[in-house]
């Protein structure tokens, strides 16, 4: 059975040499500040508005080898995960093969006690991004949001909560697909003998050659 890791998103594989060649042959290199992922906590709960459940998608397999399974945990009452196992696995399929063959596992799951939004053991990676019924996420006190702003998201009020406001889900999806995942993959093919925060950099501009929202909209 699948064991819930505690290794942060600095934690990757290390003997991927080939994939690193494709991955910079592969992108333009800029760089880009570093952006550590913060967790959402919980939200105010009731059905969602732009992100739904389907049945059957508890989890499901990539169409492309390596066949990455795609899981996702229950969530307490209230709460959404902002992206599919279908779409996670449809994502996957569109990476370079040596890219989705460092990646063992994602799992979508809640963690109440945590304080990122996504994170890899090097291999099996776990998204945490949840929103409520108005596609809003929770912001804790003295947390950023700048990072979500860049790819559509804006920060709202209501009384002393913040939130990250989502207008449709296909901005949201864009975050953590093309932005919370590709970062965690990045790390997979980051270089050897980085320090954590040179790890944290490499797969921030890692993420952001991929996709930038800036230069799509310019």
């Amino acid at each position: 059975m699948w064991q819930s890791k505690v290794q942060t998103t600095r934690r990757r594989r290390r003997n991927q040499g080939a994939a690193l060649v494709l991955a910079l042959s592969s992108l333009l290199w800029y760089p880009h500040p570093t952006a550590f992922h913060r967790f959402h906590a919980p939200s105010d709960g009731d059905a969602p508005a732009i992100t739904f459940p389907t049945a059957g998608e508890q989890e499901v397999v990539s169409k492309r080898p390596p066949f990455v399974p795609v899981v996702s945990d229950p969530l307490p009452q209230g709460l959404y995960y902002a992206v599919t196992p279908r779409e996670v696995a449809a994502m996957l399929d569109t990476l370079p093969g040596p890219w989705r063959e460092t990646v063992g596992m994602v799992r979508l799951c809640y963690r109440p006690d945590g304080d990122v939004m996504a994170e890899t053991d090097g291999e099996d990676i776990e998204l945490h991004y949840v929103v409520n019924r108005g596609g809003r996420a929770p912001v804790a006190e003295g947390e950023t949001t700048d990072e979500e702003e860049r790819f559509g998201g804006h920060t709202v009020r209501r009384g002393r909560q913040e939130w990250v406001q989502w207008p449709d889900h296909g901005l949201l999806k864009a975050y953590v697909l093309k932005h919370l995942l590709i970062h965690e993959v990045g790390h997979h093919l980051a270089p050897t003998g980085l320090d954590e925060e040179a790890d944290e950099a490499w797969a921030e501009d890692f993420a952001f050659q991929y996709f930038d929202p800036d230069r799509r909209l310019r």
